[in-house]
């Protein structure tokens, strides 16, 4: 996975087929993985729907 200049190498997907709860809701995407989560501060922008990941030192 590439994010700008960023490569965070290969992550382990999973893929629901719920029919109810979180995961069944029509245009969900997944979940971000600590990989990602763990070198990026992630602002999420509720109102404009907007992820903003900002590298941090790791």
């Amino acid at each position: 996975m590439i994010i700008q200049d960023f490569k965070l190498g290969e992550m382990p997907v999973q893929l629901s087929e719920s029919k109810q709860g979180v995961t069944s809701y029509e245009g969900y995407l997944g979940l971000l993985g600590n990989e990602v989560i763990s070198r990026f501060n992630v602002i999420l922008d509720y109102k404009n729907t907007t992820l903003y990941l900002k590298p941090n030192k790791l």
